[in-house]
């Protein structure tokens, strides 16, 4: 597969892992993912803009090698771990929010669940996107569809 559609498919994945993720971890711990009252859902908003623009950035590099690498998907996931935390803040400090409501923010996603959930997100999807270029597959084809010299 050509590194450009592994990464756009590996972008699209971590996005949605993320989404669901952050989600369902908010419902099994009962807590909010940025829990500062009366901000709205714009920092939330521009921390997985930022955090799926971190994703791609980082991914994009790893992925130009003929033969990626796995380890580049590490520092995909450190980056998508720092990522969400910071840009939650900066959105915290654009809609008006204080300076203690957004460190507490930084604070709770590196050290808690959600900071992991962003984490595992970005690092199935980043091993996905190196897998996909690895792998050299084709596209799928039924078995009539195939040269009987491919058997």
């Amino acid at each position: 597969m050509s590194p450009r559609l592994a990464l756009v498919l590996s972008t699209a994945t971590f996005f949605a892992l993320a989404v669901f993720a952050l989600g369902m971890t908010s419902l099994l711990l009962d807590a909010s993912v940025i829990a500062e009252p009366g901000l709205g859902q714009i920092p939330g908003i521009l921390a997985m803009a930022g955090t799926t623009l971190a994703f791609l950035l980082t991914l994009r590099p790893g992925l130009r090698h003929p033969r990626p690498r796995y380890t580049s998907a590490l520092w995909t996931t450190l980056a998508c771990f720092l990522a969400y935390p910071l840009v939650a803040a900066l959105g915290i400090l654009v809609v008006g929010g204080e300076l203690g409501g957004a460190t507490a923010v930084v604070l709770r996603h590196v050290t808690g669940a959600f900071g992991v959930a962003v984490a595992a997100s970005a690092l199935l999807a980043a091993v996905g996107g190196i897998a996909m270029v690895r792998t050299r597959g084709g596209r799928a084809q039924w078995p009539w569809e195939r040269e009987p010299d491919e058997e």
